[in-house]
């Protein structure tokens, strides 16, 4: 995955355009919007019933109601703003009521550590720090921090020195004058509530300077209240915005996270960045290359045809999701003893083959949502003499090692009957030795069990009715690899819902089998 910085920063030259918005703040100290708007009541700030953000009927959502164009007050005193719209559809898909909860920017930490609100969404810097006390999405918009002046002969950095400047308290413009050289230079650093009233400060020539937020700044400079100020060519520091949720809270953050890339893909988001700032400038989920691990003998989820292709339901699916991502599927064979090693070491992006979700490896990955229900059973010869799993004490038994199907055999009682289990690289060994006579069964996962015995090859085997495990196919991704986790389940789910799913799924299997 690219470095989230190399996202930013391309994505920064592209905010230097934005010099208009969908909305307007008039010229007052709270600017609301006099068109383009959310016109819809919002939720109030007040305790609203006693909504706790542990209800999960409810997304409270932290937010500076002054930050324009992000979360600010309207002429009607209601909260409206690019972030504001972007929660309610997050909320609606989730099936929660948002909660607009106003907070002092100073404390938003302590307000999110507290449970005082579900998360800050409000214009929100991406930080190291921010990414070490609480859980952060990826990146849906790209900013900077910029100086902004109202003095002519300003028109440097150099030209500060000595001077006074303004910041929001609390604010990553703040930490970002500290941690240039530009803190040194200047005779003061003064803090200010709201980052309006540094600009009216400014405009009165009480300070020779402010620095803020690239977007948020734009947005005002292109009033008539604040035309007069103007940007210097100089970036103090590149950066991104996200939603920032209490540490610990992965469950809400990966939902909020999902929906958000389902809007990105589907055009929502875009259609509200386009009616605030006249243009889509969210940042997708990007990746180049999209590395898929898995057994190319394990059909019909990914196998080699007659001429050597890696073809497969899972990698049918793979090749859609990607292409909506934009990104170039790579197929990778892995031996799949080895899978998460070759995860882990960054050697594939998933393990995509028919895998199985289990509490061990929700543990060490990042496991995707279930999309097919599965289970472990029990393939014989049709004219063996084997009816049901007591049949199989004291004969030997196949599995494919390091599958799920040696799990399910190693937890049943089958494993303390049977006079050995022998474990083979792939399924499609053992199936030859059940054939030849030198195996009693094979336990293998049922959809890749009867996809074999469909064929000519195979049809000489069957089931048992004894199921030794019910279970889910997943995509495994590396730990802490949320992000793309999160994007490829978005996109699943629109497959879902769209059809497109569906439609791969009746051409491998005959029927939809897609978990909905």
């Amino acid at each position: 995955m690219k470095k989230w910085i190399a996202i930013v920063m391309i994505a920064v030259l592209a905010l230097g355009l934005i010099s208009g918005c969908g909305s307007k703040p008039v010229e007052s100290s709270n600017p609301p919007a006099s068109q383009g708007g959310q016109q819809e009541q919002a939720s109030q700030p007040e305790k609203q019933d006693g909504a706790k953000p542990s209800d999960p009927g409810k997304l409270v959502m932290g937010l500076d109601d002054s930050f324009a164009p992000m979360g600010f007050r309207d002429e009607k005193g209601e909260i409206v703003g690019f972030d504001v719209d972007l929660a309610k559809e997050v909320a609606q898909r989730l099936g929660r009521e948002l909660v607009l909860q106003p907070i002092d920017w100073d404390s938003k930490e302590m307000e999110l550590a507290s449970g005082n609100i579900d998360c800050i969404w409000n214009g929100f810097t991406i930080n190291e720090e921010r990414l070490a006390s609480m859980e952060m999405s990826a990146p849906y918009i790209a900013n900077s921090q910029m100086i902004l002046v109202l003095d002519s002969n300003i028109k440097s950095k150099a030209d500060l020195t000595g001077k006074e400047i303004g910041v929001q308290k609390g604010s990553s413009a703040l930490d970002a004058v500290n941690s240039d050289e530009l803190a040194k230079q200047v005779s003061k650093i003064s803090e200010y509530p709201q980052n309006v009233d540094a600009f009216n400060d400014l405009k009165a020539g009480r300070l020779a300077a402010v620095v803020a937020d690239e977007i948020m700044a734009r947005y005002y400079l292109s009033t008539d209240a604040y035309k007069d100020l103007r940007l210097l060519d100089e970036a103090l520091a590149p950066e991104s915005y996200g939603i920032g949720f209490k540490k610990g809270n992965m469950e809400l953050r990966d939902a909020v996270q999902v929906a958000l890339y389902e809007m990105i893909y589907d055009g929502t988001a875009a259609g509200i960045s386009e009616k605030w700032f006249g243009k889509d400038i969210m940042i997708p989920f990007t990746k180049d290359k999209f590395v898929m691990g898995l057994d190319d003998s394990f059909a019909p989820m990914g196998f080699r045809d007659e001429k050597g292709e890696i073809v497969g339901f899972d990698v049918d699916l793979a090749k859609e999701v990607t292409q909506r991502l934009g990104a170039q599927l790579v197929l990778q064979p892995i031996d799949w003893d080895s899978k998460e090693m070759e995860l882990s070491s960054g050697n594939i992006d998933c393990i995509w083959n028919g895998f199985t979700i289990t509490p061990e490896r929700m543990a060490s990955m990042e496991m995707s949502d279930p999309y097919i229900a599965n289970s472990q059973m029990i393939l014989v010869m049709a004219n063996g003499g084997i009816k049901t799993k007591a049949d199989l004490a004291g004969k030997e038994i196949g599995v494919q090692k390091g599958s799920s199907a040696l799990a399910a055999v190693e937890g049943d009682e089958l494993k303390g009957q049977v006079s050995k289990i022998s474990e083979y690289p792939q399924n499609v060994d053992a199936f030859n030795d059940l054939k030849a006579g030198r195996l009693a069964a094979v336990v293998a996962d049922e959809i890749m069990a009867r996809y074999y015995l469909s064929t000519d090859a195979f049809k000489d085997m069957m089931l048992l009715e004894d199921v030794l495990a019910p279970e889910d196919y997943g995509i495994g991704f590396k730990q802490g690899n949320a992000a793309m986790r999160n994007a490829v389940q978005a996109i699943l789910n629109l497959m879902v819902a769209d059809g497109a799913a569906g439609k791969i799924s009746t051409e491998w299997f005959g029927k939809d089998i897609m978990v909905k």
